[in-house]
This record gives structure tokens, C-alpha cells and sequence, in this order.
């Protein structure tokens, strides 16, 4: 297990109601490491599939006149589950899927509580 898969364990034992997690990377849309509590769901193919939407959310910050980067985090809701997103840096976002039974302001405190820890572990990436 590399540290970046360790941190995601330690980060899903401390997330009530959690299913997945990636770190993907945003040039190329691989994921970096991930875990999920259910064999079923592949954390890494599902995340690497909203690149594309991570890009575009940046895209349009910059049509706004916005910092395409000042994105905190994009919430995406389905009838079973929330899909949280928090981009690390520039070039990495983590996507995190819990429950609808589970409490959004708990994951959202708990992913900028680990996010200086990932950026410590990803080739590239800077903390500020």
C-alpha cells in the first residue's frame, strides 16, 4: 500500500456512512489511489469519469472572471449517495462518495483536514 492509499484508509475509518474514495490525477484522469468499502464500486473508474466536469467547473469560473482554483468543493447528488469533490491544488482533485444517510459538513471538514497531508504525498502538488 503506498501512503496515499494509507491516508484514504485513515480518512474512510473517520467518515460515518462512506463508500469510496479517489485521488485522480487531472491531466491524465488516472486515479492515484483509492479505496472503497464496497467491492462493487470502483472509486477509481467512477472519479476519473468526472475529470472532464472538474475541467469544465474551471472553465466556467474562468468565463465568470472567477479563479478557475477558488472552487472549496462540488457536491453531486444521485438518489443513493453524495459525490463530494475537492480539488487539491492545480493538478489533483479527491472525490469522496457517502451515503444520504451520511452528514456532508463532517466530509467536507474532514477532506480540508486531510487535504495538506495528500498534497504533502502527490508528485507536484504544493502545500500553501
Amino acid at each position: 500500500m503506498s501512503k496515499i492509499d494509507d491516508l484514504i484508509q485513515d480518512f474512510a475509518d473517520n467518515v460515518p456512512n462512506y463508500i469510496s474514495t479517489a485521488i485522480v490525477d487531472m491531466d491524465s484522469g488516472m486515479g492515484v489511489g483509492s479505496y472503497s468499502a464496497d467491492p462493487e464500486f470502483d472509486a477509481s473508474a467512477a472519479n476519473a469519469a468526472y475529470t472532464d466536469f472538474v475541467q469544465a467547473n474551471r472553465d466556467a469560473l474562468e468565463i465568470l472572471d472567477a479563479d478557475p482554483l477558488d472552487t472549496t468543493d462540488i457536491l453531486i447528488t444521485t438518489n443513493g449517495m453524495y459525490l463530494l469533490i475537492r480539488e487539491l491544488g492545480e493538478d489533483y482533485y479527491m472525490g469522496t462518495a457517502i451515503s444520504q444517510d451520511g452528514n456532508l459538513a463532517l466530509v467536507r471538514k474532514k477532506m480540508e483536514q486531510y487535504e495538506d497531508q495528500f498534497l504533502r504525498e502527490l508528485p507536484g502538488a504544493s502545500v500553501e
